[in-house]
């Protein structure tokens, strides 16, 4: 008898645990979000460090949103400025762990539709690098992830005290080269930064 609940309740523990597990890695989506909250609960007590299983990244993204008004530009990188802020509030910063998944999953997203894009195009269509930058914009910029990075720069001109509606925007994406495991505490090494994407100035409403 005790025997039938212990496995009965195990076997209901595995798999709420595995749905759960699995529901926090599907994509962005409303549902999703209403229950972030829960995810970081979830993580505090049952964090599955995924990274463990995959090979380390050659290098970090790095996201600029440059203000332009006439012949004035103003720069902000946000993700080397989100993970410090994780660091400076830990452990009370699950409003910047939400905005690094959030703006993360976006850059990710992007990389993976440009290597899907590129993958449709020769060698020849793409010597001109910032017209397929532009031509892929032209077809993604309608999509969720393009709209959720467009729409940050109005958090990013509010936290420097801009009006955003008087400027255009631009997005910049880069690689950064992470430096090899035996170089990591040397800090004369210059890591290299790549620019993968850049979209016309637009203005955002």
């Amino acid at each position: 008898m005790y025997k039938k609940i212990i496995i009965g309740l195990s076997c209901l523990i595995f798999v709420t645990y595995w749905s759960i597990t699995v529901f926090f890695q599907l994509p962005d989506n409303p549902v999703k979000v209403d229950f972030m909250r829960g995810n970081r609960i979830f993580e505090i007590f049952l964090y599955q460090k995924w990274s463990f299983f995959a090979p380390p990244p050659k290098h970090d993204d790095r996201l600029y949103y440059i203000f332009k008004k006439g012949d004035t530009e103003i720069s902000f990188e946000v993700v080397a400025l989100l993970n410090k802020a994780k660091a400076v509030n830990a452990p009370f910063n699950g409003h910047e762990n939400a905005l690094d998944y959030i703006i993360s999953n976006q850059l990710h997203a992007i990389s993976t539709s440009m290597g899907d894009f590129y993958a449709d195009k020769n060698k020849k269509d793409i010597e001109n690098i910032e017209l397929t930058w532009i031509e892929f914009y032209k077809k993604n910029k309608d999509g969720h992830n393009l709209k959720t990075l467009l729409n940050y720069a109005k958090v990013v001109a509010k936290a420097n005290k801009l009006d955003y509606s008087e400027y255009e925007i631009c997005l910049i994406l880069t690689n950064i080269d992470i430096p090899k495991f035996k170089d990591r505490n040397d800090t004369t090494l210059k890591r290299q930064e790549k620019i993968t994407f850049k979209t016309p100035f637009v203005k955002i409403i």
